[in-house]
């Protein structure tokens, strides 16, 4: 309840013209919810994609060797800055009268939380652990409910406007703190993002910074040659011995689904920034390749037809990625150098 003249009384607040991002799904689900954001406050994602690369690398704990990293320009912050859109961020328990005095003050909030505590995920209450985050843009204080964007499972591009008893997001946000802030250290519980006056955008365009980008990490993107030849002889070797891929199937799926939102996401970046149409190919095949190795890898776990003639198939189609990734690196920098040139901004 808040105070009004002398009596205190119920109240509610939503923030008007915020929604869903459902356009595409990008490295995990606060990037969804941050990208509402940013459109909320007239900002430009491009900016987001431009900034950040997804990049074969070694992984440790990844079964096929490589797995996806990220490298970026600059931190998420100065970029967000550059758009006018700032944010503040806190650690540790939240009370529900913090989120309450920001929607006050239009300013939407990401709490991050653990999935088993929250009430309307039906499909980890109780069940599972998962780190998550909820996009706050309202409440009701008689109801005593939050109102925010969730989607209903684990890599669902259908987030949409719903609400959460104001106890299940906090006891969620606690368990968060337990579970996963504590013992791993990832930072905010709480970011709260707002804008300032308006300024003069002085910034580069996402085309020069997507390109400087590339530029700045041509080391590390080339040398994806290499892994690329590794990651293809391990999961060859997985296919060939049965009993180890049966072992380990589902951690490749997953590894692999990874690598297909990874480029997914390539594909998206290579048609906004380049719009070249030997890239807009090879990118193209190189994602059904990974598609299609998933489809066959599911076919051979759940015990399909056809399963010889299936995994001989995501080998060739494995061989076939390996090919197109190093024939899109080296048209990428071509395509890039070449249009930079055309700008004369390559020396900048």
């Amino acid at each position: 309840m808040r105070i009004i003249g002398n009596k205190l009384k119920y109240h509610m607040k939503i923030i008007e013209k915020i929604y869903p991002f459902n356009d595409f799904f990008y490295r995990d689900c606060y990037y969804n919810s941050l990208f509402a954001v940013i459109n909320h406050f007239k900002g430009d994602i491009s900016y987001i994609l431009a900034n950040e690369l997804q990049i074969y690398d070694y992984v440790a704990k990844s079964v096929l060797s490589t797995g996806i990293v990220t490298l970026s320009m600059m931190p998420t912050n100065k970029l967000l800055e550059k758009m006018n859109i700032y944010y503040d961020a806190k650690e540790g328990k939240i009370e529900p009268c913090e989120i309450y005095d920001a929607l006050e003050n239009d300013k939407p909030v990401i709490l991050m939380v653990d999935c088993f505590e929250e009430s309307i995920r039906q499909d980890y209450y109780h069940k599972e652990h998962l780190d998550h985050n909820l996009l706050i843009y309202g409440y009701n204080d008689e109801q005593k409910t939050f109102h925010i964007f969730e989607h209903s499972r684990t890599n669902r591009l259908d987030y949409k406007k719903t609400i959460i008893p104001v106890e299940s997001a906090i006891h969620a946000s606690n368990a968060y703190i337990r579970y996963f802030h504590e013992n791993n250290k990832r930072g905010a519980t709480l970011i709260t993002f707002y804008q300032k006056q308006l300024q003069v955008n002085r910034n580069k365009n996402p085309f020069t910074l997507f390109c400087e980008n590339y530029l700045k990490h041509e080391e590390s993107i080339r040398g994806q040659v290499k892994l690329l030849d590794q990651m293809k002889d391990v999961l060859c070797r997985l296919i060939s011995d049965r009993r180890a891929l049966s072992n380990d199937i589902n951690v490749v799926n997953e590894e692999i689904t990874e690598i297909i939102n990874a480029k997914t996401i390539e594909k998206k970046k290579l048609k906004l920034f380049l719009d070249h149409l030997e890239v807009n190919q090879l990118i193209d095949n190189i994602l059904k390749g990974w598609i299609a190795i998933r489809l066959y890898l599911m076919n051979y776990q759940y015990g399909g037809t056809d399963i010889e003639k299936k995994l001989s198939e995501a080998e060739g189609r494995l061989n076939e990625i390996v090919l197109d990734e190093k024939r899109l690196i080296e048209l990428v920098f071509s395509v890039i150098n070449e249009k930079m040139k055309r700008v004369g901004r390559l020396n900048e």
